[in-house]
């Protein structure tokens, strides 16, 4: 079985649904398609075919589905969402990610800078990064890739899904190649701050959330007043600011439903947490300072497998942070979980561009990442891809 890159359920194996897509019949509302979307959709006629999952072990998948009004060959869709599938899709193995945050906490950016990263790392690997399909390679390219590392300036804030504008409500796909005898692919999605800080727990265009193989959930040290005062004269001062990262923490665990999502806890913009060296507090210097501590060093592209001890020493060092922060409710929170299951979740601490922001410019150090691919192994190693 395999995922469907948008809804993120797995794709049943006994149930086929095909759309016609020619453009010559008649389209009308699709509810399903809709619902998943968070917006109208107007589809052509729909073909499905349930049989045993035994008579397609046996036989292989049904063979291409055509119009029963035009002719015409149609488009096979996921049964659940109907979203459109890639060809030999269902072969595929996809690992889905799902992003997740306050306002102005770097998800945008994350995205932008760990798909540049990832093409580094899978060298070790022997292949690469590839553009699955056209949306992904129009989304990347115009919303990530121009405005960071072409224009040097910020990427605008992500739209809310009911809006126009709203890129993502399609997933990105990207192809990593051949891994381990399979076609491999990331299918990302991200939710606007704004959105996640009114969600509702049955809001089906966010139903995916609690069917992700992980939840990046950025988390920014800014968002806590202590911190920021502390860091008022040695920071820009930052032009979005961010929402509350416990009102989204707390509609993210309603809308998982029991679900249990592996999370990863990232504290994004560290070099906000290491500009803490330089205040006039003997505590914070001393531990911010320690030579021996995980996130004063950077193995994100050490090899092409995930370090683990590695990893469990950084998120336990970045665990005792956030309970020094102040932040104890909010690990609390993860470690109850939803509906009394507790959330399989690591800590993580990253820098997209390695330097805050100045106004609408970079930082005049340019782009310098920190450990920006940790969250994207540890993932991709529990699923046993790397």
């Amino acid at each position: 079985m395999t995922a469907c890159p948008s809804c993120f359920e797995q794709v049943p194996v006994d149930h086929y649904t095909w759309i016609c897509k020619s453009g010559k019949c008649v389209a009308s509302p699709d509810p399903v398609a809709s619902a998943y979307l968070g917006a109208t959709v107007n589809s052509g006629p729909i073909t499905e075919v349930k049989r045993p999952a035994d008579a397609t072990r046996k036989w292989g998948p049904p063979t291409v589905a055509h119009c029963s009004q035009c002719g015409q060959a149609a488009s096979e869709v996921c049964p659940i969402c109907h979203y459109s599938l890639l060809p030999d899709w269902r072969l595929a193995d996809v690992t889905t990610i799902a992003m997740n945050g306050a306002r102005a906490t770097g998800k945008s950016f994350y995205i932008a800078v760990a798909i540049h990263q990832l093409r580094q790392l899978l060298v070790h690997l022997r292949t690469t990064v590839e553009f699955a399909n056209d949306h992904t390679r129009d989304t990347y390219k115009k919303v990530y890739e121009a405005p960071l590392f072409e224009q040097l300036g910020l990427i605008a804030p992500t739209p809310r899904s009911d809006t126009d504008n709203s890129y993502q409500r399609e997933p990105m796909i990207f192809s990593i190649g051949m891994l381990k005898g399979r076609n491999r692919f990331i299918a990302m999605r991200d939710v606007a701050g704004e959105e996640m800080e009114k969600a509702s727990a049955d809001a089906a265009n966010l139903s995916f959330l609690r069917h992700a193989d992980s939840v990046f959930f950025m988390f920014d040290p800014l968002a806590i007043p202590e911190i920021r005062d502390r860091l008022s004269d040695l920071l820009p001062q930052q032009l979005h600011q961010g929402g509350d990262p416990r009102v989204v923490l707390g509609n993210f665990l309603r809308l998982l439903k029991g679900a249990t999502p592996r999370v990863a806890i990232v504290v994004s913009k560290f070099d906000a947490m290491q500009a803490l060296r330089e205040v006039n507090d003997p505590e914070w210097k001393t531990i911010m300072s320690n030579p021996g501590a995980a996130f004063m060093r950077d193995s994100s592209l050490d090899g092409g497998s995930y370090d683990q001890a590695d990893g469990e020493l950084l998120s336990l060092e970045i665990e005792s942070l956030l309970h020094n922060l102040g932040a104890s409710n909010f690990v609390l929170s993860l470690e109850q979980g939803a509906g009394g299951k507790p959330i399989p979740h690591r800590f993580f601490a990253i820098s997209a561009l390695g330097a805050s922001t100045e106004g609408e410019s970079l930082s005049k150090y340019g782009i310098s990442p920190f450990r920006i691919l940790d969250p994207l192994k540890w993932i991709l190693d529990a699923r046993g891809v790397i």
